[in-house]
């Protein structure tokens, strides 16, 4: 009878343990989904930032680099990348989607970069 009744109670602490973990990975997967990124895009023509833009909303904008190029960037919360280009080979464009800090697009004819920054790491502090 004692042993039955401790068996019972293992099984009802397993099972709030695997409540408890289960509750814990979905607070933590929502709070990874809706927690402030801090990465945004830098947008450099002829090595000059001509605009820098968060990544914690989705926007769209165009940009006129050298030779008279201009390229269509997409930002969105996963990342950055050129929808469109006028350039002749593309290379923007096929790059795709791009989202961890320091990955970059680069347009050659156009002398555009794009690449993801993290203002948390630019305003860390080496040791």
């Amino acid at each position: 009878m004692e042993q039955e009744q401790t068996g019972k109670k293992g099984k009802y602490i397993t099972a709030a343990a695997i409540i408890l973990v289960t509750a814990v990975c979905i607070i933590w997967i929502f709070w990874q989904q809706t927690a402030h990124t801090g990465k945004y895009v830098e947008v450099r023509v002829s090595g000059e930032v001509i605009r820098t833009v968060s990544m914690d909303r989705a926007d769209s904008f165009e940009i006129q680099g050298k030779n008279n190029i201009n390229l269509k960037v997409l930002v969105q919360t996963d990342g950055v990348r050129v929808e469109y280009s006028d350039c002749p080979d593309k290379i923007c464009v096929n790059t795709g989607l791009i989202s961890k800090t320091g990955q970059t697009i680069v347009c050659l004819p156009a002398e555009t970069v794009l690449e993801v920054k993290d203002s948390s790491r630019d305003n860390a502090v080496d040791a």
